[in-house]
């Protein structure tokens, strides 16, 4: 008899957080290396900002194509070749030497990128019972967590001695080698997604709930990740802080909130899924606008405040896309509602924060992106989940 649970399951979901680990590192790692990668190419800050937009569109067209390439060659291999091409993709960028080729750089990692999420849900899905998917959904979401917590603490440490392009460098290292380790040791599932056509990429835009959850998506990455790609600018160049300080600072918010989506996915089981949902984007909305508005001397209690609210939608968010999808067309759903959603909300968001950084100053762009949020709470009404 096949044991289902997650402890039964608990070396194959370790490898697939260590994978999804880097490959969140490989995108958000950037973010503290940013004031030092603006200052070596001379950009301003709308240039410095729109760089997660080339890295959005990446990830937007590595998301949808993903559905095509793991109807070949299943979940198993395409989350290998994932991890190795992120890999190859940083060592490049670690070697770019101009705008242009940093901009290409960053748009093959976003592809790279993108190949993973839709076979890592499909297959941790596939791996544990129906009951357990938001507590592995949860386990999962730790993983962009850790990165958030490890970005700023490597930069921190190595640039003290080291450029920012030896730290892409020996991630891109990481990444290939747990790739190629995930294909020599794991297990594959022998699943794989059900090749999209016309008619149910139709059927699937179709569905009203889709929309509404890539809107959802799109706020929760834009208080998440959009914010925290523009932070350290914002923390440095309007707030006065120093680079250690800031990345001191982010670590410590990040820290705070790494075990959040493991209490928002508890929390959602005893307490009903969209009830907490509701109270994830309100407490996001609310500590985001805090963030721009909060004195000197009260930033940092707003920094962990934010940092914690914003990270528990996550495996709300896909467990919900889960129940109202089936199976053979989950890894479909996430690769047509995700792709929208980070453009949105981790390429234009800091882009247009950075864009408010040259012009009227960070602290508008981001106040406005918390009062945009508190949209979510109208479009969650309109979601029944199964």
């Amino acid at each position: 008899m096949n044991d289902d649970t997650i402890q039964a399951k608990a070396g194959a979901i370790g490898f697939i957080f260590t994978i999804f680990t880097l490959n969140m590192l490989s995108r958000l790692g950037l973010a503290p290396l940013l004031p030092g990668i603006e200052t070596d190419l001379s950009l301003s800050h709308a240039s410095a900002g729109s760089l997660f937009l080339f890295v959005s569109v990446g990830y937007g067209s590595g998301l949808f194509g993903s559905t095509f390439i793991s109807a070949r060659i299943c979940h198993h291999h395409q989350i290998v070749l994932s991890s190795v091409a992120v890999g190859i993709s940083l060592l490049a960028l670690s070697l770019s030497a101009s705008l242009l080729a940093l901009q290409a750089a960053l748009l093959v990692l976003g592809f790279a990128g993108g190949l993973y999420l839709p076979s890592g849900v499909a297959t941790l899905t596939a791996l544990v019972r129906r009951k357990d998917w938001a507590k592995v959904l949860s386990l999962h979401q730790l993983a962009p967590n850790l990165a958030y917590v490890c970005s700023p603490l490597i930069a921190q440490i190595l640039l003290e001695e080291h450029s920012w392009r030896l730290v892409v460098a020996l991630y891109g290292i990481a990444a290939i080698g747990v790739g190629i380790s995930y294909k020599i040791v794991g297990k594959p599932e022998n699943t794989c997604s059900e090749a999209p056509t016309l008619a149910n990429i139709r059927a699937m835009l179709g569905t009203p709930a889709i929309w509404v959850m890539i809107l959802l998506f799109s706020l929760a990455l834009g208080v998440n990740q959009g914010l925290f790609s523009i932070l350290p600018l914002y923390l440095t160049t309007e707030r006065g802080l120093g680079a250690a300080t800031a990345n001191h600072l982010l670590t410590i918010s990040r820290m705070v909130a790494f075990a959040m989506p493991l209490l928002s996915g508890w929390a959602a089981d005893r307490y009903g899924l969209k009830r907490v949902m509701l109270v994830a984007v309100a407490a996001s909305s609310t500590a985001t606008f805090l963030v721009a508005t909060l004195p000197d001397d009260m930033l940092g209690a707003g920094l962990i405040f934010q940092a914690g609210a914003s990270v528990c939608f996550f495996p709300l968010g896909f467990a919900a896309l889960s129940r109202i999808t089936h199976d053979r067309n989950r890894n479909m759903a996430v690769a047509l509602t995700v792709p929208f959603s980070h453009f949105f909300g981790a390429g234009v968001v800091p882009a247009m924060i950075g864009l408010a950084g040259d012009t009227i100053g960070f602290a508008w762009g981001i106040g406005a992106l918390g009062v945009a949020t508190a949209v979510g709470l109208l479009l969650l009404k309109l979601i029944k989940l199964p």
